[in-house]
């Protein structure tokens, strides 16, 4: 998180982001048909390429490199996921201190498209950090993301000497995640296919090494990635 904040390699990015033009649809490969509408053959490595570039080299850096933006990227597609089923999600409290509040999700059956809202904190440091893990997971499942920032209204309760509610303006941030994930791409976790990417490339580095068994770390994780192909 401090490293987005604060790395000068990545200053394009916090700009791109911060100025709102992260929001658009995801980004196609380089190839003719629309990544959006892709099929159900879609590999994994497809769903990678949904993401922008920069977008997708940010993320992969985040969820290589750090335990807190891999749980926030699992804890949200696992919501999503879920959502996306039709079931419902338990108000837990894991939401505090990432969101304002738990998120949303209403269907619209007419086109079957789901609609997630997460509210930000729009004065928490590491509030663009997480939405920009959000953007690239929205991207990787084929959803279109837009932020927005908003004025919530917050209620405070006045100090013990007195019953009086005082109302507070607060600055959120929005973010909207829009479309459906294709039911044979539920399965496919975001971080965990990040990590075998990682495992497959060091175990292709270390297949010259003297002694590796048959059974080499570069089979293993090319066994695992062959097992999420979709």
């Amino acid at each position: 998180m401090k490293q987005f904040r604060e790395d000068d390699r990545l200053q394009l990015v916090r700009e791109q982001f911060f100025a709102g033009e992260l929001n658009a649809k995801p980004a196609e490969a380089p190839h003719s048909r629309s990544l959006t509408n892709m099929t159900e053959s879609a590999t994994p490595e497809d769903m990678m390429l949904r993401m922008e570039a920069r977008l997708r080299r940010v993320v992969v850096r985040a969820c290589e490199n750090s335990v807190p933006a891999s749980s926030v990227v699992e804890h949200v597609e696992a919501f999503l996921v879920r959502a996306h089923r039709g079931k419902s999600v338990p108000d837990t409290s894991w939401w505090q201190g990432l969101l304002l509040e738990p998120p949303t999700t209403t269907h619209r059956k007419q086109d079957n498209v789901y609609i997630t809202r997460f509210l930000f904190d729009g004065n928490d440091p590491n509030g663009g950090f997480h939405r920009l893990l959000l953007h690239g997971l929205c991207q990787f499942h084929g959803l279109r993301a837009s932020s927005s920032t908003m004025e919530l209204a917050v209620e405070q309760k006045g100090s013990s000497e007195t019953t009086m509610t005082m109302t507070k303006m607060q600055q959120a941030r929005l973010l909207v995640a829009t479309g459906t994930i294709a039911e044979v791409h539920k399965k496919v976790k975001m971080v965990e296919y990040i990590m075998l990417r990682k495992e497959l490339k060091e175990g292709s580095n270390d297949s010259h090494n003297i002694g590796v068994t048959k059974e080499t770390k570069l089979e293993k994780a090319t066994n695992a990635l062959q097992a999420l192909k979709v």
